[in-house]
Formats: structure tokens, sequence, C-alpha cells
């Protein structure tokens, strides 16, 4: 029995992780990069809403 199906199925599985990873580290970093925007907007007019 060869392992390389077994093998492709691993590392497919795994570059699909990766990529979510990847795009959750995006999405964290843009949301933080918003945060920061709005809390910089907030503090040069504080009566903002």
């Amino acid at each position: 029995m060869s392992l390389t199906p077994i093998y492709d199925d691993v590392m497919r599985e795994l570059d699909g992780i990766m990529a979510a990873s990847k795009a959750k580290q995006a999405q964290v970093a843009a949301d933080t990069a918003n945060a920061e925007k709005a809390a910089e907007q907030k503090l040069d007019d504080p009566l903002a809403s």
C-alpha cells in the first residue's frame, strides 16, 4: 500500500488550514487598523459618536 494518496490528502488539508489561518490573520490586522483609526478619530473629536 502506497502512502502517497494519504500524504497528498494530508498536505491538501494542511494547505487549507494555512490559507484559512492567513486569511484570519489578515482580517484581524484589518480589524485592528480600523479600531486604531476609530480611536484616533475619537481622540481628535471626543464629542463625535
